[in-house]
This record gives C-alpha cells, structure tokens and sequence, in this order.
C-alpha cells in the first residue's frame, strides 16, 4: 500500500520531504484489522506505534469495578495510536480495538527509537509530527476536564464526557 497520499493529507507530515516520507513508509507494516480487534492491550507496553489508514479505532479502558469497560475516545484515519506507552515505556492504561474493518500502518519500536532519536532531518520533522500529536492529546484533555469541572452539577459533567467520547 502506498502511504504517501495519506501522509500528504495529515498537516503534521506535511514538513517531510518525498525522500524522507519514503524512508517512513518502508519501516511501516500496513496490515488489516477486523473490527473487534485488539490490538493494544491495557497494562502492556507498546512494542508498536500505529498509524490508522483507513477505520477507526476505539479507544477503551476496562475498569476492574463494577462499571466495567469504558470507550474513552474514537480515532480516525491520521491519528496516531500507542504514542504514549511507546515514549513512556510503560503499560498502556487503554485498550485499543478496531471499530469495524480498520487499516494500520504500525512502525516497529527499534524504528520508532532509531527515527525519534538519530540526528537527521527526518529524526526532526518526526519530533514535531510526536511533538503535535502529544499537544493535541494534552488539549482534548484539559478541555473535558474543564468542561467537567465547571458543569453544574453530575449530569452536565456526564454530558461533557459523554460528547467527547461520541466526537461531538
């Protein structure tokens, strides 16, 4: 499969040059997923970083309690998944589960690692691409929580929740 069109459609590659997005792609494993599948499990590391072509993805937290599992958030094609757990190295807090028939471009971690930290030009446009996902991931945040904070009582701050979750 060829990335490029979709790397070309996603603001944060739009830096990277034709020699550097080729590079990018020849490390990435495109494979299908079916829906239900999960991919990133809840309290494991991740070993890959994934790029989502074509689908959607849910992403899942499944609570000991009585409450059980809750979808957190539902990403699109562009979007970048198992960022966190990669840089971190450390276990996954989400589960993450193709939603219907979904495409992932995965990037191996020894890939990630030698792209995050080589000194070339590439290494630095892929920093930023890093740099923009984790800002707009920090907002999505912060704004729920703001929501939710200044709600006027439970059921306005479950309506905030329950909005971002859908993606409305």
């Amino acid at each position: 499969m060829n990335l490029h069109k979709l790397f070309h459609s996603i603001p944060e590659f739009s830096e990277m040059t034709n020699a550097e997005l080729d590079t990018l792609e020849r490390a990435m494993v495109v494979r299908d997923h079916p829906d239900g599948e999960t991919f990133l499990c809840q309290t494991s590391g991740a070993n890959d970083l994934f790029l989502i072509v074509d689908g959607e993805v849910e992403i899942v937290h499944e609570e000991s309690s009585a409450h059980g599992e809750q979808i957190v958030k539902t990403m699109h094609p562009g979007e970048l998944v198992g960022l966190h757990s990669l840089i971190t190295h450390r276990p996954s807090d989400v589960c993450c589960r193709a939603k219907g028939k979904t495409v992932l471009a995965s990037l191996p971690l020894s890939a990630f690692n030698l792209l995050y930290q080589a000194n070339s030009a590439l290494t630095h446009h892929f920093q930023r691409v890093i740099a923009r996902q984790l800002v707009r991931d920090y907002r999505e945040v912060t704004d729920v929580l703001k929501g939710m904070m200044f709600a006027e009582d439970e059921q306005q701050a479950e309506q905030v929740l329950s909005e971002h979750i859908s993606g409305s």
